[in-house]
């Protein structure tokens, strides 16, 4: 029997199953455009020191993308905006996302077993997501609005092959 279960930052717990969060502005709008314009992966963060030594540790040529409280971070290298993601040429690139809320509720559903990520801008490829299907099958949601949790990060659904 499938359970819907609504939860907030401040209610979200752990969770083994499958786990939606939706952030319905900003975080997971801007990833979608970031894998529009080319981004090979998302890595979302919860801290903004955590950003920064993912950066400087595994990822050096990552860019580093957010906010905090609703402002941009003058460490990073963009803010949380899909304008933002617009303006490079992230072709190939990895970006490192910390936000207050989207990656705050990934974060905190990290044991889930399948974790996506949804904002307006993928919400129709989520709800077309084939029922029972592998949800990391290349493929499964055609549209790189479609944000994927992965062991590296966000990835989009079919490789980036659609656009959002």
């Amino acid at each position: 029997m499938t359970r819907f279960l609504k939860r907030t930052l401040e209610t979200c717990t752990p969770h083994d199953g499958t786990v939606v969060v939706i952030d319905v502005l900003r975080a997971f709008s801007t990833s979608a455009y970031a894998f529009a314009a080319g981004a090979r992966q998302v890595i979302p963060v919860a801290g903004v020191q955590e950003a920064l030594d993912l950066r400087r540790e595994r990822f050096p040529s990552a860019l580093v993308m957010g906010e905090l409280d609703g402002r941009r971070i003058p460490e990073f290298d963009l803010g949380n905006s899909p304008w933002d993601v617009q303006q490079p040429d992230l072709r190939g690139r990895t970006l490192i996302q910390r936000t207050s809320a989207g990656t705050q509720g990934l974060a905190r559903s990290a044991g889930a077993q399948t974790l996506l990520a949804a904002s307006f801008v993928c919400a129709r490829r989520l709800h077309h997501r084939p029922a029972g299907g592998p949800i990391h099958r290349p493929g499964a949601l055609p549209g790189a609005g479609a944000a994927i949790l992965g062991g590296q990060g966000l990835f989009p659904a079919d490789g980036g092959k659609h656009a959002a």
